[in-house]
């Protein structure tokens, strides 16, 4: 009878063999070219505009734009100085021309021409109602053309008015300002003041514009329009 045998179990002695590390692929750098450190910082970070181009058309901000704001009246202003400069330096360089306007150019004209107007406005609107004897014969003086012409429609009713009030009326005019002045016409615009009392005491004052043209006759400027009467 045959006599079963038992398995043996065999222990190799072979040791499994260690894991070699694996071997990093040398990267060379080219010059000229950024490393891989390099790139993944590039890409992270977009790239910043640093043309000259860009930063000049940049939105103003809130307080640039409050700032030109504040200006701009003011840039306005010397604007329009300048315009009235230019249109006074080229009527003065265009000889023969009689319309041209010497406002701005001729001084002792434009006093003169303020000085005429205050005098017509004080003698045709200032009235007393104790002293109205000579009042149309003044009046009439200081006027001729248009205005002289119709004097006698509106200087009776000025009359009848203060002899019925018993009023007396004292003009003030400031400022006066020429608009337009030749060799023979001008044009005026007067801030006056009409100020009434009655028995010394106050009753009541006006202010408003008021447009006076005026002609020179001889060597004296009178009213030859007064379109606001």
């Amino acid at each position: 009878m045959t006599e079963s045998r038992r398995p043996i179990n065999r222990v190799s002695r072979r040791r499994p063999a260690a894991k070699t590390p694996a071997k990093k692929t040398a990267t060379r750098r080219v010059a000229g070219r950024p490393g891989p450190a390099e790139q993944r910082r590039s890409v992270q970070r977009p790239p910043a505009d640093r043309s000259a181009g860009a930063r000049a058309w940049r939105l103003p901000t809130r307080d640039r734009t409050r700032a030109t704001s504040r200006w701009r009246p003011a840039i306005l202003l010397a604007v329009a100085a300048l315009l009235l400069a230019a249109v006074a330096v080229t009527a003065a360089f265009r000889p023969g021309v009689d319309d041209a306007n010497r406002a701005f150019l001729d001084n002792a004209e434009t006093e003169q021409v303020k000085a005429a107007t205050a005098q017509v406005l004080a003698t045709v609107y200032g009235t007393d109602a104790a002293n109205l004897g000579g009042y149309k014969d003044a009046a009439k003086k200081v006027l001729t053309g248009k205005a002289l012409a119709d004097s006698d429609k509106y200087l009776d009713t000025v009359v009848q008015a203060v002899q019925q009030t018993g009023t007396k009326a004292d003009i003030r005019t400031d400022p006066i300002g020429v608009t337009f002045l030749t060799k023979d016409n001008a044009e005026v615009i007067a801030n006056m003041t009409v100020g009434l009392t009655k028995d010394g005491a106050v009753q009541q004052s006006a202010t408003g514009p008021i447009l006076v043209r005026l002609t020179k006759v001889g060597d004296r400027w009178l009213a030859s329009d007064l379109p606001d009467r």
